[in-house]
């Protein structure tokens, strides 16, 4: 594979993917059994496919099979808690995902096939939580229903994200449209199942998807003319 990109942007992109990897490290690891587990993954489809408002602390807890008053054990701030941290989950979960094959010393075009495809394969393979994180986001925009600091906290996690793939993206086309061009690269991503029969696409497999995106990934990022 080509090296693409100065000494100057690999270490930008090679720094973007450590402060990546920092803010997991330190992320707590949950088990999949664990009751808090349970109820998060219970709650945010419930929130996401119901509404905030139409979502009760008791419908939670019919949901998980325990005790309404037994939420509140685990989550004592009740509705607001289970959102706020129902959302990190499901976005440090993705971050793993998707960074768990890179490391910092592979080439450029490398890294961004790999997000891409990993992108991809967790809109596909964790559909439910890719759908309930959308749905919030586009439903509640988080304003007015969590704190302003955790929005912004939020934020930050995301701007981790963008901010690796535009450093990628710039290295390609070393111009003020990479910002634009990620944002593309990302939308992609979003979109994949439009192309799965589980969207009423036309392919069968997620790696059929997976190439298609990555042939629209190369086009949008300039890599196509440079390999």
């Amino acid at each position: 594979m080509t090296q693409i990109g100065s000494a100057g942007n690999l270490d930008e992109v090679r720094e973007c993917l450590i402060r990546l990897l920092f803010h997991l490290r330190d992320v707590p690891s949950t088990s999949p059994t664990d009751m808090r587990a349970r109820i998060l993954s219970t709650a945010i489809p419930m929130f996401a496919g119901r509404g905030y408002v139409g979502t009760s602390m008791r419908d939670i807890a019919t949901g998980v099979n325990i005790k309404a008053a037994s939420l509140y054990s685990h989550f004592p701030e009740g509705k607001e808690q289970l959102l706020r941290e129902g959302l990190s989950e499901i976005f440090d979960e993705f971050l793993a995902h998707v960074v768990a094959p890179l490391n910092p010393n592979m080439d450029v075009p490398d890294q961004l096939r790999c997000v891409v495809e990993q992108h991809v394969r967790w809109q596909l393979e964790s559909a439910p939580k890719a759908l309930a994180w959308d749905a919030a986001l586009a439903q509640f925009g988080v304003e007015g229903v969590l704190d302003p600091a955790y929005e912004q906290e939020l934020r930050q996690r995301q701007n981790l994200y963008h901010a690796y793939v535009e450093r990628l993206v710039h290295s390609v086309t070393f111009d003020a449209t990479s910002p634009a061009r990620a944002l593309g690269i990302l939308a992609l991503c979003d979109a994949a199942r439009i192309w799965h029969v589980s969207g009423a696409g036309p392919l069968d497999t997620v790696n059929e998807v997976v190439e298609i995106v990555w042939t629209l990934a190369q086009d949008v990022s300039g890599l196509s003319r440079l390999t």
